[in-house]
C-alpha cells in the first residue's frame, strides 16, 4: 500500500487578478513568493501544497539573475568612499543614508543599472 503524503494548506493573499488568472503571495520562511494560479484554485485564502508546487512562478529568480555577479568588496575602498562623502561616525551613516547608499554602490561597484543589465540578459536568455 502506498502512503499518501498529507496535504498541507498554505495561507496566500491575492495581490491581483485577470479573468480567473491571480497572482497570489505567500511566505516561505521570511520570503515572501509571488505565483500565479487560477482563481477558483483557491479556497478561503488557502491552497494546497500541491496547487503551490503546480502554480507557474511569479518574478524574476533574483538569486539565479545575480548568481554570476563577483561583488569586489574591499573594506578600504568602501572605507575611502564613505570618508569622500564626509560619513565618519554611526551618526554620519545613519543621518546620511543616501551618501551611505553611493559609497556602497561605489565600492561595490554595483548600481541599479548593472542590476537591470544583468536582469534582461536573464529574461533574454543571454
Amino acid at each position: 500500500m502506498q502512503s499518501k503524503e498529507p496535504s498541507v494548506v498554505i495561507e496566500v493573499k491575492i495581490i491581483s487578478r485577470s479573468g480567473d488568472s491571480v497572482i497570489i503571495e505567500y511566505t516561505d520562511g521570511s520570503m515572501p513568493i509571488r505565483l500565479v494560479v487560477a482563481h477558483s484554485s483557491i479556497n478561503n485564502g488557502t491552497l494546497s501544497n500541491k496547487e503551490i508546487e503546480e502554480a507557474a512562478p511569479y518574478g524574476l529568480p533574483m538569486t539565479e539573475v545575480l548568481g554570476k555577479v563577483k561583488l569586489a568588496y574591499n573594506p578600504l575602498r568602501l572605507q575611502k568612499a564613505l570618508r569622500d562623502r564626509g560619513v565618519w561616525t554611526l551618526h554620519d551613516l545613519e543621518s546620511k543614508p543616501t551618501l551611505v547608499q553611493a559609497a556602497l554602490m561605489e565600492s561595490l561597484q554595483f548600481d541599479v543599472s548593472k542590476l537591470i543589465q544583468l536582469a534582461s540578459e536573464f529574461e533574454h536568455g543571454e
